[in-house]
């Protein structure tokens, strides 16, 4: 039996849970907002929008949403088609139809298959190329032109490989389907949120004035501190690649949007913003996702008393079941906001949630909250309840994120560095500046500090800030984010000499397990090659030293970044 709408004792439990679930996960600020039969029943703030200044969250505060936002660029595109024109546009367009040389890739077979739906449902097995937009690497602009160097990691259409990079060209896609000179943020405004009455919904890099009014101050752990992060450390990913997850807005304009889609595609007045066969599209099962019982599930038989299962992916929303009940859902991470979103169809209940701090168990947050008021919606004793709430080790804790935005491989932080010393090769033989024609420039330079002697120190765009050190393995360098990268506790680098002469040629950063970015040393990576008239051959240099190893450090250190920096997601 569902509850058609809470009394006032279930208010004040859901409160009291949240307000416990906070308190030990880390979480300075919250958003919630419930909606049950297309109406709001909870809209409201929770803890601190900014600590230092004790403002409180609000159903006025502002958090982003990350690649929650997905499933809004999917339903932009939405707005731009209509079936009734058997000729217009459809998901089943080609990419490489609309953008023409705009859109190249390293497979040219690839590139001419590729439609909008394979963009939206990651469905191209393209590389993901994350640093660039993680880091600010390059523009947007940049972004097109360097394509054509990120490879194929997948089969096309046989496997599900999480790409943001497949979002950024989905948002060029929008545009010139519009055709009117708009910008993708303004077809998303104007189509869907001004119709929606979402007055306040906005973009990460749209406004910075409205930064430090109307958001929440975003969060990270600096040790056991709750730390302030600055707020141009998310600017890459929304400059870069706003179309997969750069939407910011509070839980009364988030209300709506979870009415719009609980409507099927309908604004309050009963107007279709999509077509019923569009919305169709958005929801269906297009491509499985491959489920593991200790990454995968929220919440899995045997190992809990339910299930929430993660079986599908659409247009920007995940597809699967909870209690046997149809479900729509997707998380979000950026650095310093984390974000979920779970909508029932069939019960007509959608749940929400955003906060401002991405590490020490903030991001986990999410799942026990929305199946916590689910059960009660359900008229259910909730299984996930106050007892347990706080992280034990026996739950499943962390809710899967994606690759791109957070890794899969661990949700704790790594230990403390210990700087080895030894017969070491001399620091000053990794320093030089390395390209990368897919992720563009890295420097290392040596440097010595007053009291700790020589380091490397390595700066990437305009966010990464790193100073390495020897790690007693050879050939590989470990150390810590620096200024706007302190979020980043441990980071490992590892480089490869030319097996004759001995020198270093290359490095590469384990972000993506599946494929590492790698560097070239001396590379230019400005300097651009002619398009190539077929694939690329793989142009692996002779690795002698410093790969990757299955032993203490390398697995260590390996896990370790990846959870810090990956995602997405």
């Amino acid at each position: 039996m569902v509850t058609s709408s809470l009394t006032p004792a279930q208010l004040s439990r859901i409160d009291s849970y949240v307000q416990k679930a906070m308190s030990c996960r880390n979480v300075p600020g919250l958003s919630l907002s419930v909606v049950q039969n297309e109406q709001p029943i909870m809209v409201k703030g929770y803890g601190w929008a900014n600590v230092a200044q004790r403002t409180q969250a609000t159903n006025k505060t502002v958090f982003c949403i990350a690649s929650v936002s997905k499933h809004i660029t999917a339903a932009a595109l939405g707005t731009l088609m209509n079936s009734n024109e058997p000729k217009g546009p459809s998901f089943k367009s080609k990419v490489k139809d609309i953008l023409g040389d705009e859109f190249q890739l390293a497979d040219k077979d690839r590139e001419g298959k590729i439609t909008i739906g394979d963009l939206l449902s990651h469905r191209t097995g393209m590389g993901r190329a994350g640093l660039p937009f993680m880091m600010g690497g390059y523009n947007k602009t940049e972004l097109f032109r360097r394509m054509r160097f990120v490879q194929p990691i997948r089969e096309f259409r046989e496997e599900f490989q999480y790409n943001n990079i497949m979002y950024a060209v989905a948002g060029k896609v929008a545009e010139k389907l519009h055709g009117g000179g708009k910008s993708y943020e303004d077809i998303v405004i104007d189509n869907l949120f001004k119709p929606l009455g979402m007055g306040d919904a906005t973009f990460l890099s749209r406004d910075p004035a409205r930064w430090k009014r109307d958001f929440a101050q975003p969060y990270f752990m600096l040790g056991n501190i709750t730390a302030e992060q600055s707020m141009e450390v998310l600017r890459p990913a929304g400059d870069i690649t706003a179309p997969a997850g750069a939407v910011c807005l509070h839980s009364e304009d988030m209300a709506k949007w979870q009415q719009f889609l609980l409507a099927r595609g309908k604004n309050p007045a009963g107007q279709a913003l999509l077509q019923d066969s569009v919305f169709n599209e958005l929801v269906k099962d297009w491509i499985p996702v491959h489920n593991s019982p200790n990454r995968q599930y929220p919440a899995l038989r045997p190992f809990d008393p339910v299930t929430k299962s993660r079986d599908n992916y659409g247009l920007g929303l995940y597809t699967g079941y909870y209690r046997g009940y149809r479900l729509y859902f997707h998380a979000g991470f950026k650095f310093g906001f984390t974000s979920h979103l779970m909508v029932f169809p069939d019960l007509n209940i959608s749940i929400s949630t955003s906060n401002n701090n991405f590490q020490g168990g903030a991001s986990s947050v999410h799942s026990p909250i929305h199946m916590f008021i689910t059960d009660i919606l359900l008229g259910l004793s909730p299984w996930w309840d106050e007892s347990n709430i706080c992280p034990t080790g026996v739950l499943s804790e962390q809710e899967p994120q994606e690759p791109s935005d957070l890794a899969q491989f661990g949700a704790t932080f790594p230990r403390p560095i210990t700087t080895k010393k030894g017969s070491m090769r001399p620091l000053k033989e990794y320093a030089g500046s390395y390209g990368s024609y897919a992720q563009g420039q890295m420097e290392l330079k040596l440097v010595n500090i007053t009291d700790i002697g020589e380091a490397i120190h390595g700066t990437y765009g305009t966010i990464g800030d790193i100073l390495l050190f020897q790690s007693g393995q050879r050939d590989v360098l470990v150390g810590r984010g620096q200024n706007n990268m302190r979020f980043v506790d441990e980071i490992a680098i590892y480089f490869s000499a030319n097996s004759t002469t001995d020198n270093i040629i290359s490095l590469a950063v384990p972000i993506d397990p599946d494929s590492p970015p790698t560097f070239i040393k001396d590379l230019n990576s400005d300097e651009l090659p002619n398009p190539p008239t077929s694939p690329p051959p793989a142009t692996c240099p002779p690795i002698r030293s410093g790969v990757p190893t299955q032993g203490p450090l390398g697995k260590s250190v390996l896990v370790a970044f990846i959870t810090t920096l990956m995602a997405l997601l």
